[in-house]
């Protein structure tokens, strides 16, 4: 089942305000580069995307565009939680994999996750094309797929 990206968002602001006081808070920033890894890892996983839109590869790191001009006005500051959210709107499969994804990118801070896709090869060959290069769907597969039983304690499904 593909999501709305905003379905996804929705998750990520939600888990993000269930962490501890003094966690670092989800600004719009964190929240992009959140969406690459929950986008990357259900690609590699489940041989299939999490949500429609495009990932673009832009100077700090991968951008939703929509998301981005949806959320731009926010700036630094943290983003507020939605008041309403549906938790149906994903399969019990797609709940467990974001629920993972999370616990193991939802804890750096923003820097370190731009630092963290500055690195990887997804980022890199898209941006090296030029800023704004949509980041091939494939490629983050075959960056994520070996590294799926570190992230989701498992192996890949088949």
């Amino acid at each position: 089942m593909k999501n709305d990206v905003f379905d996804v968002v929705d998750y990520i602001l939600i888990a993000g305000d269930r962490q501890p006081n003094g966690a670092d808070p989800t600004t719009h920033l964190k929240l992009q580069k959140l969406l690459y890894y929950f986008q990357g890892v259900h690609l590699a996983d489940r041989k299939q995307p999490l949500f429609s839109n495009d990932i673009e590869a832009w100077e700090k790191g991968p951008v939703v565009r929509e998301v981005f001009h949806a959320f731009k006005a926010y700036g630094k500051s943290p983003l507020p939680v939605p008041r309403t959210y549906n938790k149906y709107r994903f399969t019990d499969n797609q709940l467990k994999i974001m629920e993972r994804i999370y616990q193991v990118f939802g804890i750096y801070t923003a820097g370190a996750l731009v630092g963290f896709t500055h690195k990887e090869d997804p980022w890199k060959s898209a941006f090296a094309i030029r800023n704004g290069a949509v980041i091939d769907r494939d490629s983050m597969i075959s960056h994520f797929a070996p590294r799926l039983p570190r992230i989701l304690g498992r192996a890949a499904q088949s």
